[in-house]
């Protein structure tokens, strides 16, 4: 080898060092880029991590979701094994519990409850609905946000789509109706 040669050498070996450094700060950028922007995104909306501060984790802001209970044995025996979780900014929640007895509102408040009693001689058929089965509802201030609907009578449709079962005319057909929903200020 001459000294040109090793002079060649040495000039290429440097360039491949420089082109070596851009492939691997190219990577690099790449990866916080397309990794870790949507990740870091991810977390705050969700409250993971370094973003949760006094907020409930996996919640996102202004939303309302409902969450399964642990109950460990005592799950075989009971259904209701839920609970709602929520992140919002508010002065205040009320619920509110309203009772229909065929379209017609007969109670607006927590006390009223009309019910079935044993002696009746034909129970009527019995139907409720949740309405944050698994997807989670955007909380809006001054709003129904529904939570729970039960009513029984002889024509009794229980509708996949919420708002048809507190429809006028669903209610009508129906004996009793108890629609718990909240308000959110």
């Amino acid at each position: 080898m001459t000294i040109e040669d090793k002079q060649l050498a040495a000039i290429v070996k440097k360039a491949r060092c420089k082109n070596n450094r851009k492939h691997i700060l190219t990577v690099l950028l790449m990866l916080i880029l397309f990794v870790g922007a949507p990740l870091t995104l991810y977390l705050r909306y969700y409250n993971y991590g370094p973003f949760q501060g006094n907020k409930v984790v996996g919640v996102p802001d202004n939303h309302l979701v409902q969450s399964e209970n642990d109950n460990g044995l005592s799950s075989l025996l009971f259904d209701y094994g839920s609970h709602l979780t929520f992140n919002t900014n508010a002065t205040s929640m009320t619920v509110y519990i309203d009772t229909y007895h065929f379209g017609e509102r007969v109670g607006h408040d927590l006390t009223q409850y009309d019910y079935p009693t044993a002696d009746e001689e034909f129970p009527l058929p019995f139907g409720g609905v949740l309405s944050i089965e698994n997807d989670q509802i955007e909380i809006q201030k001054k709003q129904d946000i529904p939570l729970l609907y039960l009513a029984n009578g002889n024509d009794l449709k229980i509708y996949e789509d919420f708002e048809n079962n507190i429809a006028q005319d669903n209610l009508q057909t129906l004996e009793r109706v108890f629609y718990i929903y909240m308000i959110v200020e």
